[in-house]
């Protein structure tokens, strides 16, 4: 799609079920979608005039549940928390509404402290979810339907299968007894998290068990000038920042679960395990630089694990074997400065009592990796208007291909989170995050 095929300007409108008719005479606006913050955010300012300053006013009220759209094509199901009215000496007034998705009302609700799941049987954990958000009028789909979400929300179809939903009936959950005073949320995400999945919203209100989407077609193209030339390419605007931090990012995270043992049963030992980063990550460039300076043009052999289970080991945290061609490589941490200087051995130790198996600690882990991987690498940028080159909304969970040529950069990168904004000269832009593929982890769920 050419710039000139593209429409100048993206029509937003929001619809109330008390109203026949939109509401779009905004005068700025900003819409933020994260896949690590499922509460999302809207924040609309408008100044109606006359004609339609009553309708405004008195339709859109506080816990008032309202859709918005970009060109038609459904975002988020919002809920209105806050609405502020302000009037001029001229006596025009401005209405501005600010909110969250309406999966925030777990945020801020108590789950009763004599809920109990404590069952013989395992309990499917869409069927927890559900009985959770009914108390509070929200549902629960029971199955992982990125692969239609994204269509809807960007308003074109994918072009291809997302091959790694979530096998959501398959997703089990045993003791599950809140702690006094504990948000809905904050109790259903402690053992969710343990399955590989997270619980978000998606685009009709309904909540959902998920998890990144890494295994799809790309949806958009981006590049810092003075490449990205081709019509389906969009530049970034403005500053572009690459950020690469260890602050509060560790080497290896230890996990210690809590024994599953049911009431009567034989005591038996609790799970442990301890995950480091990816070694294969490090090792690599190393193996890569050596063949380049003894054997310029000589194709460099894979780093492979030797290993059962790469990345994970219960015992001896501090090195991991590797092999590369006939080479077999020790990886020690913080052994060789310069080069493994940013992975030195930084363990961080988590006691977790929902934690009732091997596979749930190694999950939790892994998500303590996930939650810390967008302030250890992320791309941020702005690009304009509401739609890319490709003829889609911005949307987040969807792959993007990156070039930054100054730094020889040229990779599909993932779609961590997108903000549309609407500025008071009328200007539309995206602010988007950018991490690499796979770095935002969760654990291991079941997939298609």
């Amino acid at each position: 799609m050419t710039t000139s095929e593209r429409e100048p300007t993206s029509y937003v409108e929001m619809f109330h079920g008390a109203s026949d008719k939109p509401f779009n005479r905004w005068t700025t606006f900003t819409i933020r979608d994260s896949f690590d913050d499922p509460l999302g955010s809207f924040d609309f300012e408008t100044r109606p005039g006359e004609d339609e300053f009553e309708r405004y006013y008195e339709t859109l009220q506080k816990g008032d549940m309202v859709l918005i759209k970009v060109n038609g094509h459904i975002q988020q199901l919002g809920l209105i928390q806050t609405k502020t009215t302000t009037f001029s000496r001229d006596g025009g007034g401005v209405i501005r509404l600010q909110g969250n998705w309406p999966i925030s009302i777990l945020y801020d609700s108590c789950v009763d402290p004599n809920f109990t799941i404590d069952t013989i049987t395992d309990t499917r954990a869409v069927g927890l979810v559900q009985r959770i958000a009914n108390e509070y009028g929200l549902f629960v789909t029971a199955e992982d339907r990125w692969d239609s979400t994204v269509n809807v929300m960007t308003g074109k179809a994918l072009g291809g299968d997302v091959q790694d939903l979530v096998k959501v009936e398959e997703l089990k959950v045993g003791q599950a007894n809140p702690h006094q005073n504990e948000k809905a949320y904050t109790y259903l995400a402690r053992l969710i998290t343990r399955l590989g999945a997270v619980l978000r919203q998606q685009y009709d209100g309904y909540l959902i068990l998920s998890r990144p989407h890494y295994k799809q077609p790309v949806a958009y193209n981006v590049a810092l000038p003075p490449s990205g030339n081709d019509a389906d390419t969009d530049l970034f605007m403005d500053n572009l920042t690459i950020t690469d931090s260890n602050n509060e990012q560790y080497g290896t995270i230890i996990v210690r679960g809590e024994s599953s043992d049911k009431k009567g049963q034989k005591r038996t030992s609790e799970p442990e395990v301890a995950m480091c980063v990816e070694g294969k990550v490090v090792m690599q460039p190393v193996v890569d630089k050596a063949y380049e300076k003894a054997a310029p043009g000589v194709p460099p052999p894979q780093v492979e694990v030797l290993d059962d289970e790469f990345n994970t080991f219960i015992g001896n945290p501090h090195h991991q074997l590797y092999q590369a061609g006939n080479v077999q490589l020790t990886y020690y941490y913080g052994e060789i400065p310069g080069v493994f200087a940013p992975f030195r051995f930084k363990p961080l130790y988590i006691k977790d009592k929902s934690a009732r198996d091997v596979q749930q600690a190694k999950n939790l882990a892994m998500l303590m990796f996930g939650l810390r991987a967008p302030r250890a690498f992320n791309i941020t940028g702005t690009v304009p208007g509401f739609v890319s080159a490709s003829g889609r909304v911005w949307t987040i969970d969807t792959i993007c291909n990156v070039q930054i040529p100054q730094i020889g950069l040229n990779e599909d990168m993932w779609v961590l989170e997108r903000t549309l904004k609407l500025d008071r000269n009328g200007g539309q832009t995206t602010d988007l995050k950018l991490l690499p593929k796979g770095w935002f982890m969760i654990g291991e769920a079941p997939s298609g």
